[in-house]
């Protein structure tokens, strides 16, 4: 597989969700990592054999993911039903799906 990627344009990317939370709020988050501050499942994940990223960007995406992991269940929890519901609920949300 062939990626390119405009460098300088794809870390304003990344720090865009970010770096202005402390201007807005006055309150400077904690470290997370390679996770999305406001999308649930977003971020890497140690496995036997390397790592992956899983990302789930929406509530389809999120349906779609819990069905090819056999867990078809697991977006009708009303913990889960929507990306809001997995945010207020992150570790719980991560845990069921890669503990």
């Amino acid at each position: 597989i062939y990626l390119s990627i405009y460098l300088s344009g794809f870390i304003i990317w990344v720090i865009f969700n970010t770096s202005p939370a402390p201007q807005n709020s006055g309150i400077i988050a904690a470290p997370r990592g390679s996770s999305h501050p406001s999308i649930v499942p977003y971020q890497g994940f140690a496995t036997s054999d390397g790592h992956v990223v899983v990302a789930a960007n929406n509530d389809t995406q999120f349906r779609d993911l819990a069905e090819a992991m056999g867990w078809p269940w697991l977006s009708s929890n009303p913990m889960f039903s929507t990306n809001e519901l997995r945010v207020e609920n992150r570790w719980a949300s991560i845990k069921s799906l890669f503990a």
